[in-house]
């Protein structure tokens, strides 16, 4: 029967992640009294936990025992009605022990009766009674430890001849604080050295859910205690009689922990070592990928991406256009991404505004990575700016290939009356031979001023088209903007007169 108490408890007392949203405290009454040398006096050990009902409770006792001694430990009228195993003490140690379960629906209030504790007054001093480990799991169905604090007490032992009839107890409230670290005893074990193969770095942030911690157990080592938790300071309660050198945990929530491990020797228990470690099992969450036309340009969309991560925050983006090679992206000030849109060698060539590469709808992949390395992704199609801020017409669309017909056939003319003159100077240099052989020097000044002609009006044609294609730009341009202004409902006409009348 005793063994199938201890499986029950052990189910009871599993690996909790403490809480402080239920606070639960260990405490004394009287905290504070005096007693002569000789007097047997009754301290009752208790327990609250006003905000949620506890289904366990546990700990360790320490006293002085130079100055007091226990003489029983009473279970009457206790919370507790299930003891996994029966309180015990040790008048040589000067500690106290006790485990045990109040059974559902479990205790809620204040000053729960635990134990009562009969100490007997040995010599005259100042004897302290403290918590060195305690725990209060809640009956929340998980067993989360919700010991919040554990307060101490303290008792001043009179002799016998300086007792001036002050025979009884004066209760004194004692100030909440922290309980006081428990002192190691010499020749007890060094606190162990954890290691995690799962979560090594204690300042990552790891995706796994299973931890596993190892560490070395000395020869003489009789006992272990174990706990992990979100405190990071806290004396382990979770008792292993037969000592072991590897624990796993399974299903951890996400946030930062703390493992903490104990080791325990015939002289006593060793300094706790705490073991911190990071968990962040949840990928990120896309809120919005959003195109923003108004500030776009041809070739180049923009893009406001907003994305969140509880725990490890967001590392960086993965963002592809049109399937190609991801980019990696650490975010910006505002949280804007300018995409580039692939371009012909004709965009590139005459930069125009309206293309057919940037009409085509296109595909932008986001994938948003945390610190854990968990990665959620999200697809938009979109438009190119032409296809969304301009109406196209026969005009505006071909209007860069009419220009570039357009200046061809110039080129081609030119090339053209350049031959023509060749050929034409070729006969006058024919006729000058002819007309110096035969010494006729009537030089044809008329053709030389028609050349001259023809050259300033070439001349003059450049000049002139050149400021003509310019403006023509400038127009197009000018047209191109007031669509867009018109697109992305910046301009908003006032309208005085309203139809019907009211």
């Amino acid at each position: 029967m005793a063994k199938a108490y201890k499986i029950f408890f052990l189910l009871v007392f599993v690996l909790t992640v403490p809480s402080g949203l239920y606070a639960a405290e260990l405490h004394f009454s009287p905290a504070l009294a005096t007693y002569s040398v000789g007097k047997t006096f009754t301290v009752n050990l208790l327990v609250s936990s006003g905000e949620q009902a506890l289904n366990a409770v546990g700990g360790e006792v320490f006293f002085s025992p130079e100055v007091l001694s226990v003489v029983s430990v009473s279970k009457e009228q206790s919370v507790v009605n299930l003891w996994v195993s029966e309180p015990s003490f040790s008048n040589t140690a000067g500690s106290i022990s006790f485990e045990g379960v109040a059974l559902n629906p479990g205790f809620q209030g204040s000053g729960g009766k635990v134990l009562s504790i009969a100490f007997r007054a040995k010599t005259a001093g100042v004897a302290d009674v403290r918590f060195v480990s305690g725990s209060v799991l809640a009956n929340d169905g998980t067993g989360t430890n919700i010991i919040e604090e554990m307060r101490s007490a303290s008792f001043t032992i009179r002799s016998a001849a300086s007792d001036t009839a002050e025979s009884s107890p004066v209760p004194s409230a004692s100030p909440r604080s922290e309980p006081k670290p428990a002192k190691t005893a010499a020749g007890a074990p060094s606190a162990p050295d954890v290691m995690s193969s799962s979560h090594p770095d204690s300042e990552r942030w790891y995706a796994n859910t299973t931890a596993t911690f190892r560490w070395d157990v000395p020869n003489g080592t009789t006992a272990v205690r174990l706990l992990y938790g979100t405190k990071e300071s806290i004396i382990p309660t979770i008792l292993y009689p037969r000592p072991i050198s590897e624990k796993v945990i399974e299903d951890i929530p996400d946030g930062t922990y703390y493992f903490h491990a104990q080791l325990k020797n015939d002289a006593g228990w060793s300094p706790a070592r705490h073991f911190k470690f990071n968990v962040d099992s949840t990928k990120p969450v896309i809120s919005a990928v959003v195109h923003l036309p108004e500030r776009s340009t041809p070739g180049q969309a923009i893009f406001s991406i907003t994305a969140r991560d509880a725990h490890s925050g967001i590392d960086h983006y993965e963002i592809s256009v049109n399937n190609n090679e991801p980019e990696i992206w650490s975010g910006s000030a505002d949280g804007t991404y300018d995409a580039l849109i692939p371009s012909s060698f004709l965009q590139a060539l005459t930069s125009v505004i309206i293309s057919t590469d940037a009409a085509k709808e296109h595909t932008l992949t986001v994938s948003a990575v945390d610190g854990a390395g968990n990665k959620s992704s999200q697809t938009v199609q979109f438009l190119g700016v032409s296809s969304v801020w301009i109406k196209e017409t026969w005009l505006v669309k071909y209007t860069s290939v009419l220009a570039l017909g357009i200046l061809t056939m110039l080129l081609a003319w030119f090339l053209w009356r350049y031959a023509c003159n060749k050929k034409a100077g070729r006969v006058y240099i024919s006729r000058v031979s002819d007309m110096r052989s035969t010494r006729a020097h009537n030089k044809t000044y008329w053709q030389l001023f028609g050349k001259v002609v023809l050259m300033l009006a070439r001349i003059l044609l450049i000049v002139v088209t050149t400021p003509l294609i310019i403006l023509f730009r400038t127009m197009q341009e000018i047209y191109h903007e007031v669509l867009r202004t018109f697109a992305s409902g910046t301009y908003k006409p006032k309208i005085k007169n309203k139809w019907p009348p009211r």
